[in-house]
């Protein structure tokens, strides 16, 4: 038996060699050639076992390793899960305190995740937009345009009388004090002056064609137009709905496109407007306390029988007021425009925050469809094309009629005669100072 053993060990027996055989040569390992593992006969090959060696590597891990690993791994594969159930659960939270199951002063109705954001867009009537209101204001600031472009004027001519006629005054009347009056027309004049300077630069040039103004806006509302497509299509539709459901890619909708061109245009807008706003209601007041002193010093006048002079302030009298009736009435429609836009600007922020913010993936967006989208662009860009027709003959017009007025005395004279005509009727739109 240890004879058998011996000679089966020696047949089945591999030499370990370093080299090559060739024709009965031998290479004792030369460095020249490469060395080569062998593996004997009588060495059996077991087979690999995958989890096996996944289950040797985690039995070294440490318990805390352990652990986080089994963590990250958890939340990996429920976080699809609770994704999806979370937004059911908070889209019924939404549901229940817009229906007042829920009383909506609770905390939980208030919560940023579960108060339902101010629908900007399905709020939006058939065939209007967003900015309707803000279109109408600008078109009709539009018709009072020629006034707000002389209306300190009068107030200069004011000025003007004032200081060939006080003089007279005080030397009739030498306990009178013409010296507030004198102040009043000084800074009715300087800021009703101040005030159509702004007008004119802004509704002539900072909200037209401005970097952020109405052409940029038009601009970017027509590459978004193209965009759309004439008929709502499968393709649309579930990119749009794959971009309202992935994470962080919920800017790139249509709706957030949009929302986004409102937000921006808005944005730049309100400084300017309030501070029209501002500058109208300051004008305001000092023709309001010219207008009074004017009164005073009228009354003292008649009663010490110095009729002529009281004629000449009751004609400084109604230009004033006319140059009051075009302030109050532009005051009144910034105010609007202020109002609006700023009520929309607040509306817009949480909606754009729930496409924004990175717990966007739970918000429950009030987005419409790509046909309603549609209708909203297209409506917009015909208000702009509307307010362009409109608003840009009435500025060519007017920058004629300015530039004339200050190169030529005739302008001059007709314009004076026009806006006496206008205060004595009290009108302040329509009149042709052409």
């Amino acid at each position: 038996m240890a004879a058998e053993y011996a000679q089966q060990k020696q047949l089945r027996k591999r030499y370990k060699t370093y080299g090559w055989f060739d024709h009965g040569n031998f290479d004792h390992g030369e460095s020249s050639h490469p060395s080569r593992h062998i593996r004997f006969a009588d060495r059996s090959q077991q087979p690999r076992n995958r989890r096996g060696s996944i289950l040797n590597v985690l039995g070294k891990l440490n318990p805390a390793l352990k652990l986080a690993l089994g963590v990250v791994g958890f939340v990996l594969l429920s976080a699809p899960v609770l994704v999806i159930l979370s937004k059911i659960s908070l889209f019924g939270v939404q549901s229940l305190c817009q229906r007042d199951i829920l009383p909506q002063g609770s905390g939980i109705c208030n919560h940023a995740w579960t108060k339902p954001s101010t629908a900007v867009l399905p709020s939006v009537p058939v065939g209007k937009t967003p900015l309707t209101t803000t279109f109408y204001e600008l078109l009709e600031l539009n018709k009072i345009s020629p006034s707000l472009a002389f209306v300190s004027m009068p107030l200069f001519m004011i000025e003007t009388n004032l200081s060939t006629i006080l003089p007279a005054v005080q030397s009739d009347l030498p306990g009178t004090n013409v010296d507030a009056l004198r102040k009043s027309s000084s800074k009715a004049f300087r800021l009703a002056d101040q005030f159509s300077t702004k007008d004119t630069k802004y509704r002539h040039s900072s909200s037209i064609w401005n970097v952020h103004g109405i052409a940029d806006f038009s601009s970017s509302i027509e590459q978004l137009r193209t965009a759309l497509p004439a008929q709502s299509d499968f393709k649309t539709w579930f990119t749009e709905l794959l971009n309202n459901n992935i994470p962080f890619r919920s800017d790139e909708t249509l709706n957030y496109q949009l929302l986004s061109l409102y937000d921006n245009f808005i944005m730049h807008q309100l400084p300017y407007l309030e501070d029209l706003v501002f500058s109208a209601g300051a004008t305001k007041l000092a023709i309001q306390e010219l207008l009074g002193r004017i009164g005073q010093l009228e009354t003292e006048l008649i009663k010490s029988s110095h009729a002529s002079y009281a004629d000449t302030l009751g004609i400084m009298r109604l230009s004033a007021k006319w140059a009051l009736e075009v302030v109050t009435r532009a005051e009144d429609h910034y105010r609007n425009l202020s109002t609006s836009l700023f009520s929309l600007f607040k509306r817009l922020g949480p909606e754009m925050e729930s496409y924004e913010n990175w717990w966007a993936l739970f918000a429950s967006r009030n987005a419409v469809s790509i046909t309603r989208l549609r209708d909203i662009v297209m409506a917009e860009s015909e208000q702009l094309a509307d307010l362009f027709a409109i608003a840009m003959p009435v500025q060519e017009m007017v920058d004629k009629l300015t530039t004339g007025f200050h190169e030529d005395e005739e302008t001059q004279e007709r314009v004076k005669r026009k806006l006496e005509e206008a205060a004595r009727e009290r009108r302040i739109e329509g009149i042709d100072f052409m």
